[in-house]
């Protein structure tokens, strides 16, 4: 699916200066980046380029943050999504991560290097969340590789390779 080897990022913000200020700034950090203007548009190109994270603005007219947050996490429950938003409450910040965002980062940037913090953190994360799901999937498949080698097992004699009584009568 999408990606966190090609560091590409989403912006969705309806403040173009802000959007085009954040954009300059990762793809001079060697981020592949794309920009949407608001929700919609935004959930439209997610689901076109499926990038390895997600920006979103929280305050938007028409579909907010949280309804961003809602689309992507239906779509890609693994993308990591921050939201940056102008309103500090610490209400919205928790709110944001209950329905599903990784990270919350307030406006004004005066530090885009907090930013590239930010990124860097929730795609370790998102890397770990890969990869503890990759391993644990085969961990399920040993098992039932090894459940299906002890039925076969214990249906036929080990010398012989012939049935057992208890298939016979099974």
């Amino acid at each position: 699916m999408n990606s966190l080897e090609s560091r590409s990022i989403l912006i969705i913000d309806d403040d173009d200066a802000l959007r085009r200020s954040i954009v300059g700034y990762l793809e001079d950090t060697g981020f592949e980046v794309h920009q949407a203007r608001n929700g919609y548009e935004g959930i439209r190109k997610f689901e076109e380029l499926l990038p390895s994270l997600v920006l979103t603005d929280l305050m938007m007219p028409e579909l907010d943050g949280l309804g961003v947050v809602n689309a992507i996490r239906q779509h890609s429950p693994d993308t990591p999504i921050v939201v940056i938003s102008g309103n500090g409450s610490v209400g919205y910040a928790i709110e944001t991560m209950r329905q599903g965002a990784w990270d919350y980062i307030t406006k004004p940037i005066h530090d885009f290097s907090v930013l590239e913090d930010v990124i860097s953190t929730v795609t370790a994360r998102s890397e770990e969340a890969r990869a503890s799901r990759k391993r644990l999937e085969e961990l399920e498949r040993s098992v039932d590789e090894q459940t299906a080698q002890l039925q076969d097992a214990d249906l036929r004699d080990p010398l012989t390779g012939l049935p057992t009584r208890n298939h016979l009568q099974g």
